[in-house]
């Protein structure tokens, strides 16, 4: 859901006909079905509600579960159920969960560089230890990824 732009953007995309056979022309209840509507909450405060509302419950990852259900009950006038609030609450863990993970992942490709270019500095296992605290097991594999790559 986060915005390739940063920005809040809706866009919609609907089912058209083309005719690359013939000249026949279906009446637009027989295949206009369907329309994809995508909504992308952006970092900017959007005048639209619904974009609001979709960013306090997605993208503000630093709110607690409490605090959105008081935003919903303030602003919007929504009263969650016992059950919706569970689910709210398990949301809330959920988007904590995916962004404690992202952070280590960047982390751990961060000390991972490092650690390459120690590495290609010559630098020797122990002193990479020490900058890095990555386990040798992990140096020894950058080392020998580094190698095959100079191979």
């Amino acid at each position: 859901m986060e915005s390739p732009t940063g920005e809040s953007i809706i866009n919609r995309y609907a089912i058209r006909e083309e005719q690359l056979l013939g000249r026949y022309v279906e009446k637009t209840t027989g295949y206009d079905l369907m329309i994809i509507i995508m909504v992308y909450p952006g970092k900017d405060k959007p005048a639209n509600r619904l974009v609001r509302l979709l960013q306090v419950l997605f993208t503000e990852t630093e709110k607690s579960a409490q605090e959105k259900e008081d935003i919903l009950r303030d602003n919007y006038d929504l009263t969650l159920t016992e059950e919706i609030g569970e689910e709210l609450t398990s949301m809330c863990n959920l988007s904590l969960g995916i962004a404690e993970k992202a952070y280590h992942d960047a982390s751990d490709n961060t000390l991972n560089e490092v650690a390459l270019r120690m590495i290609q500095k010559g630098k020797a296992n122990d002193d990479i230890v020490d900058a890095t605290m990555l386990p040798i097991s992990e140096i020894e594999a950058l080392r020998k990824e580094a190698r095959q790559k100079l191979h």
